[in-house]
């Protein structure tokens, strides 16, 4: 019974010393690292930025720009995006990966794309103009001519068969 004791006060130490090395502060661009000054400066320098709050946590610091539209990009410590929402405008479509934008493109021709996650295991989610949600998993790099990709769509508007998987007639294809 000791040792559970034991334990469990050493687990509310290791707890409140995690949360209490969290630290958010406002920054400026030039603070940001260089690849995520490069992509601000690139693709979003008609836009006017309202802040920059840095989060830094016990191992990493995490980035978030805010735009006065609304916008909003999110980078990781070393300075590579990991989410960007422009609301209802669409992103630049350099950042897209090619893939993707094409079979948008296809797919949903009256769209564009207003928001896109990179997610583990290779995975990204976009979300398009009309609130549709797609999801990628890609098992090889975009550079390589047997990428594949499996997309998934999930939208509470869209009343999809979740049963069936068949191209083109469900949330759930393979490529």
């Amino acid at each position: 019974m000791k040792s559970l004791s034991t334990l469990f006060f050493t687990y509310c130490f290791l707890l409140v010393s995690f949360t209490t090395n969290a630290k958010e502060s406002i920054i400026t661009k030039k603070q940001l690292p260089l690849s995520a000054q490069k992509l601000i400066s690139t693709h979003f320098s008609d836009k006017i930025i309202d802040y920059i709050v840095a989060d830094k946590e016990l191992i990493s610091t995490d980035y978030s720009v805010k735009f006065a539209d609304g916008s909003e990009i999110d980078f990781n410590s070393e300075g590579n995006w990991t989410e960007i929402d422009c609301k209802k405008n669409a992103i630049p479509s350099k950042i897209v990966k090619s893939s993707i934008a094409n079979y948008v493109k296809e797919k949903f021709p009256n769209t564009h794309i207003v928001k896109i996650e990179k997610e583990i295991f290779n995975r990204e989610e976009i979300k398009l103009s009309n609130g549709l949600e797609l999801e990628f998993n890609y098992s090889h790099t975009e550079n390589d001519e047997n990428t594949k990709y499996d997309e998934t769509i999930s939208n509470p508007n869209f009343n999809f068969d979740r049963t069936n998987i068949v191209k083109g007639t469900t949330d759930y294809f393979q490529f």
